[in-house]
Formats: structure tokens, C-alpha cells, sequence
């Protein structure tokens, strides 16, 4: 380190550079530099990458030229070296900093490699779990909420005005669940099951709003319907191009509640650049993807505080914007068509921009077998071509969990007739279920204990490191494709064996948590209780 850094002295000195009017000092260049020094090695793969470094460090120091070419190479190649690193690595595991695997804190034969140990303190630094906040307090009269609350009266009076006094008793009785109400639950719970509840209430009203203004609008209600989905149908463009997000709905305590009911992780096991625009690929779809929208399309466990600089959107399938006024809450959280034109316009927005693909789709949702991990990737090779094309660089994400959530059946009686449809309509119907949400009820009044609420059951979304593309490629060669292909999914597989294990450990405890009567139900799909099966590629 000393000697790079007299080098650079020197060449300062000779080119005359000067700031704040006198010359750099050695301990001037030296703090600014040593800081560097700790987190280089994640970007010596790329040479451009580590000059970068180097000259940010400078320039921090109020340096306003850069330094001779010479001078750089010989810091760079000390760095790559390990020289002058000993001292730092001995202070950082005095200081109790740990190994990048979790194992414990670096032993003599690791600090006698100084480049390996240095990996390793640069790897736990960028090693970072966010898990979903149990709020035990949430105001429930604030204008958010109200407004909420208000929306939700209106689409309950259309229930009740389209299908008359025998939805009575069923409207009452969600009303009651979704209420601020606690029910008998402490108060975090009950905001976490009234969530999940509210959740399943609004999508399930979103078919509601257009047969009532169809059938009870009248002419104006009918008019301005028709101007509505004429407008977003022919015209409206904002779900191709991060159109009209709002963060705001983001940061609701709402997904907060939500995330903390299975709960959500979101783990980061490399930083990455802002400058940079990044595809994300999601494994493994589950039957839902909860874990792709909670953990991606909000801020329920901080992607924003562990990714800063990423503008990332979450793509689905096109036909949910479609449906009226469901669309526009999608495209407030910042979801988006999966499609070329979408992929191709949010890449294109600014550095950071991002896409997360849920790669499986609707088919893989027919592979959903809780315990079970089976992914549709050896031939899913278009958003590689993309990558390709754009120059933005791909990074793997697997969700351990993610297939937990609810029991399947599955029925080879029904195989073909949900293939057709998932060929024909491009989403899948796997046959589901969870648990019940008052198990008492259900169970003594219907002998069932199971229902539609998901398991309470933890999810991990951990995301990979990132796959470079250095520029864009405009008709990229099969031989290109497979190529970054393999490398992607030796990422994926990579995160797979390096993660299953901490996960299964956690996994466990909640499974010996949920009960003798929480498994009984589970048994009755093909849920895996003692085991996870290894991941394979099934198409």
C-alpha cells in the first residue's frame, strides 16, 4: 500500500495537480485510498470497474485530476496482490467481523491469506437479511386508511345491490374481518390476517365494479365506463413504459402487515451498481409468486435501503390490465406487462432501471408442489436474448418458500384440461388450497380444516450476484445465448446449495410451531414435511 501510494505522490507532484490550492498529502491520499482498499476485490473481475474505484477515492479526497496511467496499474496490481492488506485484515477480525459463510470469525490460516481473507470480509459486508416488522402498532384513523375503508364500503354496497339480501350474511361477515376490529387476535396478528383477508376482497371485487355500472350505472355510468376502458385499451400506454408509479403505495404499513404474516425475508448477496440496468429473474412462480410481489413490488422488507439506486418494476402478465381500476393500483406500485416493448422501455428510462421476470410463468404454477422446487428455465432463453440486446446484466433470484403457501392437488384427471387453458388464456389454474381462517368454525360446523387463507409459512427471496453484460449486442448468436444461459443457471444452482441449508433449519422450526393439526392438513396435498427435493429443471 505504501509504495502505490508514494507512486501516486509522485506523479501528482510531477503533473503539478494541486487541491485546495497545496499539494496532496501521503495521509490525505492514503485515507482516502485504504477505504478502497476493503471493498476492491468485488470489483477486480472488471478492469474498468476497479479504475472507477480507484478514482473515486481520489477524487473524495478533493483530488480534481486523474492520476497517471502508470501510477494506477501499479495501485491496482498491489491491491489484486494483497500487499499492504495484512494490517487491515488482522483489525478487521479484532474488530469481530465474520466469515462470508456464516461460520464464525477468521482463524489463523485464513489471515495468513490475505487475499482470501479480504474476499471474505468484502462478502459478509455485502451479506445483508432484511425480515418483515411485526408492527404491534398501526393508527387505523388516518386518510390513507379512511380512504381505504371508504373504497371498500362502496365495492361492499355493489356486492350487496347486484346479488340482493342472500349476500347479506356473507357481506356482514367480511365486513367484520376487514374491520379495525381486533377480533381476539393480538393487535399485530390481527392486522396481519386482516391484510391477507383484504387482499383476497379486492381482487376479488375487481369484476364487481364494471357489472354493476353496466347493469345499475345508468347512461352516464355506462358512458363513462365505455370512455374508461376505451381509453387504457387503444390509447393508454403506461403499463409498457413504469407509467404513472407512485411509491407512496410502496411504504404502506399494509404490505408491512402482510410481509409479517408468512414472514418475508429479502436477503442481498451482492450489491449492485446504480449505473448499471439489471433484468431480474424470480424462481420459483409457486402458485401465486407472493414473494415477487411482496418483497419487490413494495418496500414491506427495505429493497430500496438494501439495493439504493435500483428503479426496479415488477412484470406481470398483460391481461391483468385489463381489468379496470385493478390495473391503475398495479401500476402505482410500479408493476408492469411482461412483454418486449415493457422490457425494452423500462431499460431504457435511466442507469438503475430494472425489470424482475417471474421466468417459470404460468406453467410452472402447474408445477407448484409445496416442498417441491421444479423450474420451467432449460428453455426459457428470451430474457437472456434481451439481456443480450440491452446490455443490462441479469441476476438470479430463488425464494425459498415461495411453494409453501398452499397445498396442491394434484390431479392427472385435469392435467390436459389446465395445460389448455394455460395455452390458450397464458395463465395457469393449479387446484389449491391453505389453511381456515377460524379452523373452530370450519371444522365443527363443516369437518373441514382447511380453507383459502396461505400457510403461514416462511419465504426467502435471496437474491444472487449479478451476471455482467458489458455492452450490448444487437444479434447475439445461439452460441452467446447458451453461453450466459449456463452461466445463469450456475448462479441459481449456486444459491440453491449455498442457501438450502440455513432455510431448512428455519423452515423446520415453523413447521414444528404450526401444530398436529396444521400437518394434518398439509398431508392431504403433497406437501413435503421433513424434506425440501432438490431443484430440477423440468423445461
Amino acid at each position: 500500500m505504501d509504495t502505490a501510494v508514494e507512486e501516486v505522490l509522485e506523479a501528482l507532484k510531477k503533473e503539478a495537480f494541486f487541491w485546495r490550492g497545496k499539494q496532496a498529502t501521503k495521509a490525505e491520499v492514503r485515507s482516502a485510498a485504504e477505504a478502497e482498499a476493503f471493498d476492491c476485490t468485488a470489483r477486480l473481475a472488471a478492469q474498468g470497474e476497479a479504475r472507477a474505484a480507484v478514482e473515486r477515492a481520489l477524487s473524495s479526497s478533493g483530488l480534481r485530476k486523474k492520476i497517471k496511467a502508470f501510477a494506477f496499474h501499479r495501485f491496482r496490481a498491489q491491491i489484486q496482490q494483497g500487499r499492504g492488506c495484512g494490517d487491515a485484515t488482522a483489525a478487521g477480525a479484532a474488530q469481530g467481523w465474520t466469515r462470508g459463510d456464516g461460520t464464525g470469525k477468521f482463524d489463523a490460516a485464513t489471515l495468513k491469506d490475505p487475499v482470501l481473507a479480504q474476499l471474505q470480509i468484502s462478502k459478509s459486508a455485502e451479506v445483508e437479511t432484511r425480515v418483515a416488522e411485526k408492527l404491534t402498532s398501526d393508527p387505523q384513523l388516518t386518510s390513507g386508511k379512511l380512504l381505504v375503508n371508504g373504497i371498500a364500503a362502496v365495492l361492499m354496497y355493489m356486492w350487496c345491490d347486484l346479488l340482493g339480501r342472500p349476500i347479506y350474511p356473507l357481506a356482514a361477515y367480511i365486513a367484520l374481518l376487514i374491520s379495525p376490529l381486533r377480533l381476539g387476535w393480538s393487535n399485530s396478528e390481527r392486522c396481519e390476517v386482516r391484510s391477507v383477508i383484504s387482499i383476497y376482497f379486492f381482487i376479488f371485487s375487481a369484476a364487481v365494479l364494471p357489472v354493476w355500472c353496466l347493469k345499475r350505472g345508468g347512461t352516464w355510468g355506462r358512458s363513462l365506463f365505455a370512455i374508461y376502458v376505451s381509453w387504457y385499451m387503444f390509447w393508454d400506454t403506461a403499463h409498457l413504459r413504469g407509467g404513472r408509479f407512485m411509491p407512496t403505495f410502496r411504504r404502506r404499513n399494509f404490505w408491512k402487515h402482510f410481509a409479517a404474516y408468512f414472514p418475508m425475508s429479502l436477503t442481498r448477496t451482492a450489491k449492485l451498481d446504480p449505473k448499471r440496468n439489471y433484468i431480474f429473474g424470480y424462481h420459483p412462480h409457486g402458485v401465486i409468486s407472493m414473494g415477487a410481489c411482496c418483497n419487490f413490488a413494495t418496500e414491506a422488507t427495505g429493497f430500496s435501503e438494501l439495493f439504493p439506486g435500483i428503479d426496479l418494476r415488477l412484470l406481470t402478465l398483460q391481461q391483468n390490465f385489463r381489468i379496470p381500476v385493478f390495473r391503475e393500483y398495479l401500476l402505482g406500485l410500479g408493476v408492469n406487462s411482461v412483454s418486449k416493448d415493457s422490457i425494452d422501455q423500462n431499460l431504457k428510462r435511466c442507469p438503475g432501471s430494472s425489470v424482475m421476470i417471474v421466468i417459470g410463468g404460468a406453467r410452472e404454477s402447474l408445477e407448484t408442489a409445496p416442498g417441491s422446487y421444479k423450474l420451467i428455465l432449460e428453455n426459457r432463453k428470451g430474457f437472456v436474448k434481451m439481456a443480450l440486446r440491452s446490455g443490462a446484466s441479469l441476476v438470479p433470484v430463488f425464494s425459498f418458500g415461495e411453494t409453501d403457501l398452499f397445498g396442491v392437488f394434484a390431479s392427472s384427471r385435469f392435467r390436459r384440461l389446465q395445460l389448455w387453458l394455460q395455452k390458450q388464456m397464458g395463465f395457469g389454474i393449479p387446484f389449491f388450497f391453505g389453511r381456515a381462517l377460524t379452523g373452530g368454525v370450519l371444522h365443527r360446523v363443516f369437518g373441514l380444516s382447511r380453507g383459502v387463507m396461505p400457510l403461514r409459512m416462511p419465504v426467502q427471496s435471496i437474491v444472487g450476484r449479478p451476471i455482467y453484460v458489458e455492452k450490448p449486442i444487437a444479434n447475439p448468436t445461439q452460441e452467446q445465448v447458451d453461453e450466459l444461459h449456463q452461466r445463469y443457471v450456475n448462479e441459481l444452482r449456486k444459491i440453491y446449495e449455498e442457501w438450502k441449508e440455513p432455510f431448512m433449519e428455519a423452515r423446520a422450526k415453523i413447521m414444528e410451531s404450526q401444530g398436529e393439526a396444521a400437518k394434518a392438513v398439509l398431508r392431504r396435498g403433497s406437501f413435503h414435511l421433513e424434506k425440501v427435493e432438490s431443484m430440477a429443471m423440468v423445461g
